[in-house]
């Protein structure tokens, strides 16, 4: 428990000291997604109210800034949005998963076989699955 701790600490500490700089923590994409998910499921296990509270800072300050567009790479984050509405039932967070699903079901580029391609953001993969 003492490993865990530790490493959801340095995560939430770099993490948020790059929060308004425009660096890698300060992006709604897959690899934040990805810290979000760890950081959930350290919630979940810890009950760390610290973890939970980053979490909610740091999807209200995106959701607030607007800044990330729709590809399958920013679904990820959505991990954490998720968490979010499981405890808060806040309306924003439930319409943020919708946007995403509804883009996801009737704009996300397809693969040959009907897969979800693997386009970002800034590229496309056309007719590649990741």
């Amino acid at each position: 428990m003492d490993i865990l701790k530790e490493v959801y600490n340095r995560t939430i500490d770099v993490a948020r000291a790059e929060m308004g700089t425009g660096c890698y923590n300060d992006q709604w994409q897959w690899d934040q997604g990805v810290m979000l998910a760890g950081l959930a499921a350290a919630y979940e296990k810890t009950g760390d109210e610290k973890i939970y509270g980053f979490i909610k800072y740091w999807v209200d300050y995106h959701l607030e800034r607007r800044d990330f567009g729709l590809s399958i790479n920013t679904t990820a984050p959505l991990l954490g949005v998720m968490l979010l509405l499981e405890k808060e039932g806040d309306r924003r967070y439930f319409d943020t998963c919708k946007r995403f699903a509804v883009w996801c079901m009737a704009e996300e580029p397809r693969a040959d076989l009907g897969a979800f391609e693997h386009s970002c953001t800034a590229n496309k993969y056309p007719n590649q699955v990741w």
